[in-house]
């Protein structure tokens, strides 16, 4: 069957590519259920769950010196609470640096109550915080010497 001489199927292709393409990058709101490392999270947005990979924050990965303490960083700051992420292509810092995924993870730069949490004065004022806690967390060995219950390594 043809149109004007023409296969249908050439048609068809040539009107669905002058079709507007569903945008790549996206804008999430949503809940963060769960924080994998110091640059990864889950979210509970209106779409489902949501993996996302913050752009701007090269944390360690499991089993790397720093991760405990990039993953406790980046839980004590979000984790239970709403954020607003936009993945890269709608707009970011990271835009033309970073891809929009990652495997299986949106790449977003995220905001909590307005504020980048990629931002290093986030980053310091969480961490600064931990130090803190973890100084009145010392606790003493048998010998009188003090240990503590944090390593160190953010990088």
């Amino acid at each position: 069957m043809s149109f004007r001489g023409r296969p249908i199927k050439l048609w068809a292709a040539a009107v669905a590519l002058m079709l507007p393409s569903p945008a790549v990058a996206a804008d999430y709101l949503g809940k963060v259920t769960a924080v994998a490392d110091g640059d990864t999270f889950t979210m509970e947005s209106e779409t489902g769950k949501v993996r996302v990979r913050i752009c701007g924050i090269d944390a360690p990965e499991r089993g790397q010196p720093g991760y405990g303490q990039a993953a406790g960083v980046l839980s004590n700051m979000i984790e239970g609470k709403t954020v607003h992420c936009l993945q890269v292509g709608e707009g970011t810092v990271c835009d033309g640096k970073s891809k929009p995924k990652s495997r299986d993870r949106i790449v977003a730069q995220c905001f909590l109550d307005k504020l980048d949490i990629a931002e290093p004065s986030q980053f310091q004022t969480q961490r600064e915080a931990n130090l803190a806690a973890c100084n009145r967390s010392l606790s003493t060995r048998s010998d009188g010497s003090l240990r503590s219950q944090l390593s160190v390594g953010v990088r």
